[in-house]
């Protein structure tokens, strides 16, 4: 009868502990959401900081510009270098690519002037920053930020370039817009990733990404890293000339949020659940069962034949 009584109580309570499964299941949607929106915000402040970075080289390669030929070219771009941290190199181009002169050591590349950002900066850009400018201009992760240099009537007269150090563009990790786990990484045009923290975290975008990011200022979605984890992904535009910052973070699923949040989330439905269970069974016990077994008993005395108990 106890067993009956009890499966009983259990299919009758049993809306509680699905009241509390459902509550989680709303509150793992909310903080997914809320999740998501960090990433966004966080997405959204880092190409910020980072364009007003590389606002700040172009406008210091602007002032440099009418200075950067000459015997002390050299020596002026070298002592720019050594007072401002962040900056790898700074090189001056003529038109042809050639190097004119340069703070730090320059790699060759005999096809400079055919470069993209070569020839954004001849077609009339005034600030290009390259993804992949075609050698490597430093020793560490960075991205090159280039100006144009012109002559008499507005003539292209080559480049004025810094290369920026990824850490100087202060795309860090841990502040408080970034979701735990999170990694950072620029990217060109076709979601190719250049530099970033950590590159397992990153795989290409889904289709229609860059075009949502340069409408909306940023751009959400979810997919697997290059180790098939899911995670959530935000974009949003560094530059005009295609290169955008790209976000990570792991995306938990309902069973590894619940294991992380076991008091609010799994442990006090199961808590209230049996909580009820047991006052009902102790009730149940004193008021009805008790009574049902001693009648019982009584029945079975008169069933023998005997009317006094």
């Amino acid at each position: 009868m106890r067993v009956r009584l009890a499966a009983a109580l259990v299919v009758a309570l049993l809306p509680v502990l699905l009241l509390g499964g459902l509550q989680s299941l709303f509150a793992f949607r909310a903080e997914a959401d809320l999740r998501r929106q960090s990433l966004e915000l966080a997405a959204g402040r880092s190409a910020a900081i980072a364009h007003a970075r590389i606002a700040a080289a172009g406008v210091l390669l602007q002032t440099l510009g009418p200075g950067s030929v000459g015997l002390e070219c050299a020596q002026r771009l070298a002592d720019v270098r050594a007072r401002l941290p962040g900056y790898a190199n700074l090189v001056r181009f003529d038109a042809r690519g050639r190097v004119v002169c340069a703070a730090a050591t320059t790699p060759p590349d005999p096809t400079r002037a055919g470069r993209a950002w070569f020839r954004e900066l001849d077609a009339g850009s005034d600030l290009v920053v390259a993804s992949a400018p075609g050698v490597i201009y430093a020793t560490e992760p960075s991205v090159l930020a280039a100006v144009r240099a012109s002559g008499p009537g507005d003539k292209f007269d080559g480049a004025m370039v810094a290369v920026l150090t990824l850490r100087s563009l202060r795309l860090e990790t841990a502040n408080r817009f970034m979701p735990n786990g999170a990694e950072i990484a620029l990217a060109d045009s076709q979601g190719v990733v250049f530099t970033s923290t950590d590159p397992s975290a990153f795989d290409a975008p889904p289709p229609g990404w860059r075009a949502k990011a340069n409408e909306r200022g940023a751009v959400l979605w979810s997919g697997k890293d290059r180790n098939k984890r899911s995670r959530a992904y935000s974009a949003a535009p560094l530059t005009e000339s295609g290169v955008f910052v790209l976000l990570s973070a792991p995306a938990p699923g309902l069973l590894s949020w619940a294991w992380i949040n076991p008091i609010s989330r799994l442990i006090l439905p199961l808590l209230a659940f049996g909580l009820a269970l047991g006052a009902v069974l102790y009730a149940a016990e004193r008021a009805v069962i008790r009574w049902i077994i001693y009648l019982q008993r009584i029945a079975a005395i008169y069933a023998r034949g005997r009317f006094t108990v």
